[in-house]
C-alpha cells in the first residue's frame, strides 16, 4: 500500500465515523463538531492578503487545506464538505497528502449512504455562512481541465437528456448547449432570483394544467408535476402545505430581498438531484431547498443561458 493511498483511508475512515453519527433526524453539531466547522469557514473567508502575513510554511499548509476545501464542495457538496470540516483539525488535514486524495474521497462517497440529517444539516449550514460564494471565490474558473493536485477529474460527461417540447434548442442555443455538456460532476450556478421569477411565470403560461402531489406527511416536501411524460418537476424541501406555481412564484418574490443571488448545484450523476437554497430569514438562519428534476434543471439553464448568455452567469467549478 503506497503512503499516499495509507493517507486517503486515514481520512476516508475518518470521514466515515462522522457520516455515521447522523441518521435521517437533523440534530445539533457538537461543541467540537461546530468549532471545526466555524474554524474551516474562516479560513474560507481568509484573504491572501491574511494568508500571506503568516510563516512560509503555515501559509502553504492553510492555503493547501483552503483549496482541498473548496474542491470538495465544488465537486462533491455540502454534506462532503461538512463531512471533511468534521473530521479533523485543519492542522491535522494540512498533514493529509492531496495527490488523488479528492479521487478517493470521491469513490467512497459514491458508494455510501447519505443521511437525510446530514444532508438537511450541510445545506443549512452552508447556505447560511455563503460557502457556495466563498468557493466561488477561491476557485473561479474551475473546469474539468484543471491539473492541481487537490482537484477530482471523473473523466465523465453530463448525461444525455433529450430536449423535448419548449426546450427543444434552436441555432441561437447551440452555445449553451454546448456548455452544458461541458459540464463536471458538480455545478453551481449563480444567478439573481429575479431570473427564477421569470423562468417560473413561463412555465405556468406554459403548463397551466400542472398538479401538485400532496405529501403524505406534514414535514415532507410537496411536489409539482409540471409534464410527467418529460419529468418535468420540482420539489420544496420546510414545506408544511401543498403549493402550485403561484405559490411558488409568491415565495420567491417575497424573500428577494433576503436572496439576491440563487446557487444552482447540480450534481449530474442525479444523486442527489439538482437544488436551490432559498433564504427565507436570515437572521434566524431558516431556509428552504427547492429540488428540482433533472430535466427542470436543464430547462432552467437554458433559460438563463438563453436569456444572459453564459459568459454573463457566474459558474463555478
Amino acid at each position: 500500500m503506497t503512503t499516499n493511498a495509507k493517507a486517503s483511508s486515514w481520512l476516508i475512515q475518518r470521514l466515515d465515523d462522522e457520516r455515521t453519527i447522523f441518521d435521517n433526524d437533523v440534530y445539533p453539531l457538537s461543541i467540537i463538531q461546530n468549532k471545526r466547522f466555524n474554524d474551516c469557514v474562516k479560513l474560507l473567508r481568509e484573504g491572501e492578503t491574511s494568508l500571506a502575513s503568516r510563516s512560509g510554511q503555515r501559509s502553504s499548509r492553510r492555503r493547501r487545506v483552503r483549496l482541498f476545501l473548496a474542491d470538495v464542495f465544488s465537486s462533491l457538496g455540502s454534506a462532503a464538505f461538512l463531512l471533511c470540516t468534521l473530521a479533523a483539525p485543519i492542522t491535522t488535514l494540512a498533514t493529509v497528502r492531496q495527490l488523488g486524495l479528492l479521487q478517493h474521497i470521491g469513490k467512497w462517497w459514491k458508494t455510501v449512504p447519505h443521511p437525510r440529517g446530514l444532508v438537511e444539516k450541510a445545506n443549512k449550514l452552508c447556505s447560511t455562512a455563503s460557502i457556495p460564494r466563498l468557493v466561488s471565490q477561491i476557485v473561479p474558473n474551475r473546469n474539468p481541465k484543471d491539473t492541481t493536485e487537490s482537484h477530482v477529474d471523473y473523466n465523465q460527461e453530463a448525461p444525455h437528456i433529450p430536449d423535448e417540447g419548449q426546450f427543444r434548442p434552436t441555432t441561437e442555443h447551440t452555445h449553451a448547449t454546448t456548455e452544458l455538456q461541458q459540464l463536471p460532476r458538480e455545478e453551481l450556478l449563480c444567478f439573481k432570483s429575479a431570473d427564477l421569477s421569470t423562468f417560473l411565470r413561463e412555465c405556468q403560461k406554459t403548463y397551466p394544467s400542472h398538479r401538485t402531489v400532496c405529501p403524505s406527511e406534514p414535514s415532507s416536501p410537496a411536489e409539482i408535476i409540471l409534464e410527467p411524460t418529460l419529468g418535468l418537476s420540482a420539489k420544496l424541501e420546510l414545506s408544511p402545505t401543498a403549493f402550485d406555481l403561484k405559490k411558488l412564484l409568491s415565495l420567491v418574490q417575497k424573500h428577494q430581498e433576503c436572496s439576491p443571488n440563487f446557487w444552482l448545484e447540480c450534481p449530474w450523476d442525479g444523486v442527489p438531484l439538482p437544488s436551490i437554497n432559498l433564504v427565507l430569514d436570515p437572521t434566524l438562519g431558516l431556509t428552504a431547498k427547492l429540488e428540482l428534476s433533472l430535466r427542470l434543471s436543464e430547462a432552467l439553464m437554458k433559460h438563463l443561458f438563453a436569456s444572459k448568455g453564459p459568459t454573463n452567469s457566474e459558474v463555478s467549478h
